[in-house]
């Protein structure tokens, strides 16, 4: 009856014990930025989670709310995900099954390179010594690429498709603007590119513009403040995340979500709970959860809070697509 009456007494003590406040962080949050930029998007590290229903979870010695255990996803997903090798004649891919957490390498040919992975279109920019340059796909798309004006865009860049009949276009004139160009020849400019701006990414059928403040010098590094903003379909934009201090590099959407990210880490700012941590995002699930490369480990986001899918790459990830 002693021991009984120390265990009971053991176990009150236990479960009157005030628990330990909640440590809770909210930081202010592409592929071919900038040169600027290259060596930034490649140096993303370590992970540093907040959540709001993280009071279960280890703290570290950092004092962020950390995941020790691992979770697939519910229904099973297959990527693929790529990692650069400069130096080699291809990239290296590998296949991932989200829901068994199976990784294998998948065979490419010479020359592959992990840009593929992002959203692709048949559309280039044909340039000819009379017209200017041509949008075309060498079949229903020709496209001369001409302002209102009749004076030719030039250095068109085509960033990726709103749809199978409206495509976004970078040129300039005498300046850079994103455009929405039809197939049947229309061309709507949605915004100019600001000249303390540059267009990172086009993803979740939006284009991605980030701001920068530059140095006194020429070759004096960028810095905060930065701002993110979305250009739509439709020609609306809107700033929809901020650093003060870092310049926002990289972003990745779903459409509804979107994570972006800086030399530091990277910020998923929303509606439903924003969180941050270290690492580059890759994309967005069906599901909500969000997909993180962390220097060689792979992580899956959910509810704010990271876990562990595989730690077996050579070098960082840096692109993803669903397959199936």
């Amino acid at each position: 009856m002693d021991d009984l009456g120390a265990l009971c007494s053991l176990f009150t003590a236990l479960y009157t014990a005030p628990m330990s406040p909640r440590k809770k962080s909210r930081e202010r949050k592409t592929n071919w930025f900038v040169p600027i930029f290259v060596g930034v998007v490649m140096g993303s590290v370590a992970i540093a989670v907040s959540d709001t229903s993280s009071r279960d979870l280890p703290v570290s010695d950092e004092g962020v709310a950390t995941s020790t255990t691992e979770f697939a996803t519910e229904a099973s997903v297959r990527i693929h995900v790529g990692m650069r090798v400069p130096k080699a004649d291809r990239d290296t891919l590998y296949s991932i099954d989200l829901a068994t957490e199976e990784t294998v390498p998948v065979e490419v040919e010479k020359g592959w390179r992990v840009e593929s992975l992002h959203e692709a279109t048949s559309l280039k920019p044909v340039p000819h010594e009379e017209r200017g340059v041509t949008l075309t796909d060498g079949g229903e798309w020709n496209v001369v690429l001409r302002a209102p004006t009749g004076e030719a865009y030039t250095e068109p860049r085509v960033l990726g498709m709103f749809d199978d009949r409206h495509a976004a276009v970078l040129a300039r004139t005498d300046r850079f603007r994103i455009l929405n160009v039809s197939r049947d020849g229309r061309i709507v400019t949605l915004k100019d590119v600001p000249e303390n701006g540059t267009v990172i990414g086009f993803s979740g059928h939006a284009a991605w513009i980030s701001t920068f403040t530059a140095g006194e010098g020429i070759e004096s590094e960028l810095s905060g403040p930065s701002e993110l903003i979305r250009v739509s379909f439709d020609g609306s934009s809107s700033v929809v995340g901020s650093e003060r201090e870092r310049v926002i590099v990289g972003v990745v959407s779903d459409g509804n979500n979107h994570a972006y990210w800086h030399d530091e880490g990277f910020a998923a700012p929303g509606d439903d709970g924003a969180f941050s941590g270290e690492g580059r995002p890759l994309l967005w699930l069906e599901t909500g959860e969000l997909l993180v490369s962390k220097g060689v480990t792979l992580l899956l986001y959910r509810d704010g809070v990271g876990a562990t899918i595989s730690s077996a790459f050579p070098a960082p990830l840096v692109a993803a697509r669903i397959v199936e």
